[in-house]
């Protein structure tokens, strides 16, 4: 193990840990909720508050560690003090400076490590926050950012520490000064005088050296006058001088030596008077802006409990100012009543042996308002050893009683929650994995932590979203999505997932969160569902064709004539069993396997006039008109159910039109924006960005903005009080859609209530003909130019 270098201001470094009075102290909540804060942030099992005195490390606070101080010679703070950064080691084994510390071959193990150095206003790293870890690991940005933010809130406390140390030498001072200030009080500064007058009486001074005296009293006094304007005992002692003259007449000429003696006396009382004054004047003006600007509440009291200091973090924080306070008792004026009897208590018994002290309890602001303030107190003692103040720092806990609710708030619904919540790392590792994880997934939080994402999906192919290390990307891009996971039992499930991007205070993602939620069981019942359904129909169509069989050969009158009533009855019966047919027909389309397409070349135009011709009695009946605008296009498609599609579309606007309304239905050149060139005109005639745009507009009822995505859904109608009256069985906009999809296109719908709806229809197409073999220029949305409507007959006359 190689020597570990002195840092250059050791000295002065140990002076101000001194200082502090911190070392061997009892523990004290706030630094011990600090390592726990520390240990939680970092996801370690062990957190230090680690001081480094001359000879070893002490620890002021701990969690997951029995030990109380190690040598400083193996202490890994020794190393963090040499430097204003975090100390970070991944892996004690691969630095050679820790790979054979007693601390990483034996207890406690240490194979992480990060301190983060505990620096003063005056840059002494006075020791470290650390966080530990028996295994090799790294932690992320965010974490280490909130290291470094709890490191400053405990130098912040050991800054106050020093600075109530300051303020204890303060006021020893002062009551020093108050000594030393009765020295200089008239009556002893002039019995030194007169005690030297004596002296000079014993060596002989005459009458006239005395004279001299009190000619040289009279000259301080008005000097004295003139620089303090207090030299009333100054006056005093010129008298007294003035009247030895008087009275010891007959001194020889050798007492003018004392003379010198004299004066010298009087200049040096003066001189260390205003000198003590100046100092004292400029300590309190140093320890009250230290006071002031410190961000903690510090309060002194007397032995009465009344408050003779209050800073202003106590006056911003309560609402009073030190002049409403000063001299009144603290459980008057702050305290709740259910902390006022316990206070008083503690002041009426305060012994020198219960300080240092910790606790937390409330304060009231003027408002009425209880804060909670985590208390240090200390006390100044007096020279016979009895407590004379008490001097208590605090912590307003408000912010952080409310943040750790919050906290505890969100832990505790991410805990209840039924859905698998997981956060993910930037390089796919796992951080969190809470209850409904473990149920849905069968691993516990240990089994996954630091493990990739990828150990759900075994096999990339199978969810290759989540398969890639590009998390924030998927976060930002990826919409909600349905895959399959397999769980520790190697069972696979049905997960719906929503990711979303984590992102730290400046904005920057840090990390992805995903809600996965088990659909397994749904998934099963829509299986049954389908089945059932295939199967019922299935089975009901081979009667109904035989019965709408033996219906259309009665009604050719082949087996007799039918009276008129008769006739009647039977085509309303075939009409019904035609709509039975057309409903199982419907509800095996929902399901796109139970058929495949039949694809082709096809023209858009002959598509489109087939369904015009399929609702042309349907629009009659309801006298609604039509109007078209159409293009020839080529496309590869099952000609056979897009026409069902459009069929779809227009017996819908047809049947939620009002009578003489108007249906229209256009089909236009179409470029998707993410593949539209600067130079649309520019297509070549196989290029696979050519689409088309066919819409179906209706001046009917319109549809509900919050019910635009639901309209596809099976078995979903617009108004279903109105489903008798208009018939429908809520599939066929499902069936639509399923059917587009399947051509690789895409349908959705515009509306608005009692104005009417726009359905539109994007599909990939060949090639695009204004007129025979001649490309139509193609255009971006919402630019697209219409052609006028006119007769498709025409149009497709000229395409011939």
């Amino acid at each position: 193990m190689t020597q570990i270098p002195l840092p250059d201001n050791e000295l002065d470094r140990l002076r101000a840990l001194l200082q502090c009075k911190i070392l061997d102290t009892a523990p004290e909540v706030a630094f011990d909720d600090f390592v726990r804060l520390a240990a939680q942030i970092c996801n370690t099992p062990i957190a230090l508050i680690s001081l480094i005195d001359s000879e070893r490390q002490w620890f002021k606070a701990k969690v997951g560690l029995d030990a109380a101080e190690t040598s400083r010679n193996i202490a890994f703070c020794d190393y963090a003090i040499l430097q204003s950064d975090p100390l970070i080691v991944p892996d004690t084994l691969l630095d050679p400076r820790f790979q054979n510390n007693p601390l990483v071959t034996g207890e406690p193990y240490i194979r992480f490590y990060t301190g983060v150095p505990l620096v003063t206003l005056e840059g002494y790293r006075l020791g470290t926050l650390c966080a530990i870890d028996k295994v090799p690991r790294e932690l992320k940005p965010d974490q280490l950012e909130g290291l470094k933010i709890l490191a400053r809130q405990v130098t912040r406390q050991l800054e106050l520490r020093r600075h109530l140390s300051d303020l204890e030498h303060t006021l020893f001072e002062r009551q020093a000064s108050r000594q030393t200030g009765q020295m200089l009080q008239p009556p002893s500064l002039a019995r030194r005088m007169l005690w030297g007058a004596v002296l000079g009486v014993a060596v002989g001074a005459s009458l006239a050296t005395f004279q001299l005296i009190g000619a040289i009293a009279s000259a301080i006094t008005t000097h004295a006058l003139e620089s303090t304007g207090q030299s009333g005992w100054l006056v005093w002692l010129m008298t007294g001088l003035q009247g030895l003259t008087h009275t010891l007449p007959g001194l020889n000429q050798q007492g003018l030596l004392i003379v010198p003696l004299i004066v010298w006396l009087l200049y040096r009382g003066m001189y260390q008077q205003q000198r003590i004054k100046d100092v004292l004047k400029t300590e309190r003006d140093f320890t009250t802006a230290i006071l002031d600007t410190v961000g903690a509440l510090v309060v002194v009291f007397d032995v009465q409990g009344k408050i003779v200091r209050f800073n202003r973090t106590c006056e911003r924080i309560t609402g009073y100012s030190f002049e409403e306070v000063r001299n009144r008792s603290v459980w008057d004026v702050l305290l709740p009543t259910d902390e006022r009897a316990t206070v008083q208590a503690q002041f009426a018994n305060l012994q020198p042996d219960q300080f240092p002290r910790a606790y937390e309890g409330s304060w009231l602001t003027k408002q009425g308002q209880e804060h909670p303030i985590a208390w240090v107190q200390t006390a100044l003692l007096d020279p016979s050893g009895a407590v004379q103040y008490v001097i208590a720092t605090g912590l307003d806990m408000t912010d952080r009683r409310q943040a750790q609710a919050a906290s505890s708030q969100l832990a505790a619904i991410v805990e209840s929650s039924n859905d698998a919540i997981i956060g993910i790392a930037l390089d796919g590792s796992i951080q969190s994995w809470n209850a409904g994880a473990e149920r849905i997934y069968g691993y516990s939080q240990a089994e996954v932590y630091g493990k990739l994402i990828t150990l759900l999906t075994v096999q990339s192919d199978s969810d290759p979203d989540l398969a890639t290390t590009d998390y924030p990307s998927i976060a930002q891009f990826l919409e909600r999505h349905e895959t399959q996971h397999v769980r520790k039992d190697g069972r696979w499930i049905h997960v719906s997932l929503t990711p979303s991007p984590i992102r730290a205070i400046d904005g920057r993602v840090i990390g992805t969160s995903i809600i996965a939620r088990d659909t397994s069981a749904q998934m099963a019942m829509e299986r049954m569902k389908d089945e059932f359904i295939a199967m019922v129909s299935h089975e009901l169509r081979t009667p109904l064709a035989s019965l709408r069989g033996s219906l259309e050969l009665l009604l050719t009158g082949r087996l007799g004539e039918l009276s008129h009533k008769g006739q009647r009855m039977l085509e309303i019966a075939l009409a019904n069993s035609n709509r039975l047919i057309s409903l199982i027909n419907n509800i095996l389309d929902v399901d796109p396997n139970n058929y495949q397409l039949s694809k082709r070349s096809c023209d858009i135009a002959d598509i489109i006039q087939a369904a015009l011709e399929s609702v042309r009695a349907i629009a009659n009946e309801a006298e609604i008109s039509i109007s078209t605008s159409t293009i020839s296009a080529l496309m590869y498609a099952d000609s056979t159910r897009l026409t069902q599609v459009f069929e779809q579309l227009l017996q819908n606007a047809i049947k939620f039109s009002s009578k003489h309304g108007r249906v229209t239905i256009t089909v236009e050149p179409f470029v998707e924006p993410s593949t539209a060139k600067n130079d649309s005109n520019n297509i070549s005639d196989t290029s696979p960005e050519t689409h088309i745009l066919i819409r179906v507009e209706d001046q009917g009822i319109g549809i509900s903005t919050d019910r635009l995505e639901t309209v596809f859904e099976r078995f979903h109608q617009v108004d279903a009080s109105n489903a008798r009256i208009r018939g429908g069985t809520g599939l066929g906009l499902a069936i639509c859609r399923n059917l587009v999809e399947q051509h690789q296109g895409r349908i959705w719908v515009e509306s608005c209530l009692g104005v009417g709806s726009t359905f539109y229809v994007v599909l990939p197409c060949m090639t695009i003909l204004r007129q025979a073999n001649a490309l139509l220029p193609v255009k971006v949305l919402p630019h697209t130019n219409i052609l006028p409507h006119q007769n498709w007959a025409d149009l497709k006359q000229e395409g011939d």
